[in-house]
C-alpha cells in the first residue's frame, strides 16, 4: 500500500478529470482528497490517494504518462512517506479566515503571505481573483490559516491589518466555526 500525491495542469478541455480518475480507478486506487479548479483557461488538479496494490505502481505511472500525452497536460506523482501522511492527517483545532480587497497592485499576495510567514502562520487555502465593480477592477483575496500557533485573533488582526493599511486594502478577519460531521 502506498500513499501518493498527484498534481496535474494543462489547458482546460473536457475529459481531464475523467481520464485521470479512470487510471486511478483501474489501478485500484482510492482518492482521499482532491482540489480541482479552472483559472483563466488553465485547469489544475491536486489529490492525495492510496494505491492498494504496490505491484500496480508501474502500470499507474505508464497509464498516467499515456493520459499526459493524449490530453496534452502535465502530471506529477510523488510518494508520501508514512511520517508525512501522519502529519497531514492532523487538522488544526481552529482556523481563521482573512478576506481582503482593494485596487490591484503588485505585491499584495507577497506582502500578506510574508507577514504570515514571518509570524510562523501556515496558509491552508488561498484564493485570489479580480472582479468588476462599478466599472473598475477590484482585487480580492481570501485566505484560510491554521490558528493553532496564533496567540489570539487580536494578534492576527494587528499583523495583517498593518500590512493591508500600508497597501490601501480593506480587510476582515474572523475565527472560523468548527464544523462537525
Amino acid at each position: 500500500m502506498r500513499k501518493l500525491s498527484l498534481t496535474c495542469m494543462g489547458k482546460d478541455k473536457p475529459g481531464i478529470v475523467a481520464k485521470v480518475s479512470e487510471v486511478l480507478f483501474k489501478t485500484g486506487c482510492s482518492i482521499e482528497g482532491s482540489r480541482m479548479s479552472l483559472l483563466q483557461g488553465e485547469f489544475a488538479i491536486i489529490m492525495i490517494f492510496t494505491l492498494f496494490n504496490d505491484e500496480n505502481i508501474k502500470i499507474l505511472r505508464r497509464e498516467l504518462k499515456r493520459v499526459e500525452y493524449e490530453m496534452d497536460i502535465e502530471i506529477n506523482l510523488r510518494e508520501i512517506t508514512p511520517d508525512e501522511y501522519e502529519e497531514i492527517q492532523k487538522l488544526p483545532s481552529k482556523t481563521y479566515q482573512i478576506n481582503l480587497y482593494g485596487a490591484d497592485k503588485p505585491g499584495i499576495v507577497f506582502n500578506v503571505a510574508n507577514i504570515l510567514y514571518i509570524n510562523n502562520i501556515n496558509i491552508i487555502d488561498l484564493y485570489t481573483d479580480i472582479i468588476e465593480s462599478n466599472n473598475s477592477k477590484v482585487y480580492i483575496m481570501s485566505i484560510t490559516v491554521d490558528g493553532d500557533k496564533i496567540p489570539s485573533l487580536e494578534f492576527l488582526k494587528e499583523k495583517v491589518e498593518k500590512v493591508c493599511k500600508e497597501m490601501g486594502l480593506q480587510v476582515s478577519i474572523q475565527e472560523m466555526e468548527e464544523v462537525e460531521m
